[in-house]
């Protein structure tokens, strides 16, 4: 009878610790997603490795994969609950699970997953930038329009959808916008594409293909002729310079402009 006792309280101990375990592991996930959705990705890169014991208790290759893909979805998720295409967020998502059915070691695996959520990070900093960059400056109508074909990025909204969210004419929302910004709604949001075209150029691995996908272009070839027509170089010559560059590039509206 002692023994039973004493193996019941062996494993109600055990549930305990390991609920314990469980509830500061998500303590650290939520602090985790607290620098990511603010776009501080050295600062959750940081607090990732400092916390990996935690995060990734176990030692083997199977169960650090699938609490990376834990990890990254969740960050994913709320990435797109914040703004980022949805598009782009399941490129991302994909590539991380790609890559980690490559990698043999739990190490490895952790590694990926901590690339992938500081890319996550960063495409929050970028959003972040660009909504930061063109606030303030219009009318409520014009930031209105702007916000939207922002938000719905890189899928492109009509013209007469945007004038129905501000209440205007489709004409004069057009006449409007150019008159305050200079530029037409279509190409504000070339502009925009190509913002991140250079983004995901410059801080990924991406295939010139998959960021064609991510951004709607119709095929490669028409996105490598408008990249090399606005930026004043092909894709891959923007790589090959610019790659893990510091972030400037990606304040700079008009590609054609000295970076």
């Amino acid at each position: 009878m002692n023994e039973k006792k004493s193996g019941e309280t062996r494993i109600a101990v055990n549930d305990q610790t390991a609920i314990e375990e469980e509830e500061h592991r998500y303590s650290i996930m939520r602090e985790l997603l607290e620098y990511i959705n603010h776009g501080k990705s050295v600062q959750a890169e940081r607090y990732l490795y400092d916390n990996m014991k935690a995060l990734f208790p176990e030692e083997d290759h199977f169960t650090t994969a699938m609490r990376s893909v834990e990890y990254v979805t969740v960050a994913a998720n709320q990435a797109f609950r914040d703004g980022i295409s949805s598009r782009v967020l399941t490129q991302t998502v994909f590539d991380m699970r790609k890559a980690i059915r490559k990698k043999q070691t739990a190490r490895e695996a952790r590694e990926v997953c901590a690339q992938a959520l500081r890319r996550i990070a960063d495409m929050i900093r970028s959003f972040t930038d660009v909504k930061e960059d063109y606030s303030g400056q219009y009318s409520p109508a014009v930031l209105s329009c702007m916000d939207s074909i922002i938000s719905h990025m890189p899928e492109r909204r009509l013209v007469s959808e945007l004038a129905e969210d501000v209440h205007l004419s489709p004409k004069y929302l057009s006449a409007l916008f150019a008159r305050e910004t200079g530029k037409t709604i279509s190409q504000f949001e070339q502009e925009l594409s190509l913002r991140e075209a250079r983004f995901l150029l410059r801080n990924t691995d991406h295939s010139y293909s998959e960021i064609s996908y991510m951004l709607n272009y119709s095929s490669q070839s028409y996105f490598n002729a408008v990249f090399k027509r606005e930026v004043g170089m092909t894709p891959g010559q923007f790589r090959r310079m610019y790659k893990n560059q510091p972030r400037g590039l990606d304040k700079v509206p008009n590609s054609k402009m000295e970076d």
